[in-house]
């Protein structure tokens, strides 16, 4: 699986956040709102300022446009402008994402115009299903609003091993925490990894 590792300062306005890490495994931030969870995935993807160093399985990605790194970064309401089928053929994706969401998911309609919940299982469905060349998939409380979110969240981390993907899963939800194989949290503005799930909640 792809190594995502560096030692980083992002910021974020007059917010910043301290990193210092090597993520092997799909993995979890567990912190509470307003600790820098999303300041964290958005310097990863390259949507904030960052001063140090970020490699991606070797290669130095930190002055690489967000484009260009091999990350993809998705928000919690994913509203794209665009229709569902539209957005799938641009993300090159598999034809399995049909299969996945069913031939009840609303093909015809634009994703701003889904619920919440329905966007997110597009959006992450695809990202993962994809063509592209992309290797990290940031998941910034991206599918929180779902009531099958441990189910979906299952299967989101056998698929990524699948296709030799990392997830990087930001929550403030403590069920699940178990399903990861890596764990950090945010404390004083700083990434810290925890050695087991228990602790994050303890």
């Amino acid at each position: 699986m792809p190594e995502l590792a560096g030692n980083i300062r992002i910021f974020n306005g007059g917010f910043t956040v301290h990193a210092d890490f090597r993520i092997l495994k799909n993995s979890v931030i567990f912190a509470k709102n307003g600790s820098g969870k999303t300041t964290f995935l958005k310097g990863l993807a390259g949507l904030l300022k960052v001063e140090g160093e970020l490699y991606l399985s070797g290669k130095r990605i930190d002055g690489k446009p967000p484009e260009k790194r091999g990350i993809v970064y998705i928000n919690q309401n994913p509203a794209l402008p665009i229709g569902v089928t539209k957005f799938i053929k641009l993300m090159k994706c598999d034809d399995e994402v049909q299969e996945v969401l069913g031939s009840g998911f609303p093909w015809n309609r634009k994703l701003e115009e889904l619920s919440l919940g329905q966007r997110q299982k597009a959006v992450v469905t695809c990202s993962l299903l994809s063509r592209r060349s992309h290797s990290v998939v940031l998941l910034d409380e991206s599918v929180d609003n779902l009531s099958d979110r441990l189910n979906f969240l299952k299967w989101v981390l056998e698929l990524a091993k699948k296709r030799d993907r990392v997830v990087i899963y930001a929550t403030n939800n403590p069920a699940g925490l178990e399903l990861f194989e890596q764990y950090f949290t945010l404390r004083d503005r700083k990434l810290l990894e925890i050695e087991n799930h228990s602790l994050l909640t303890g």
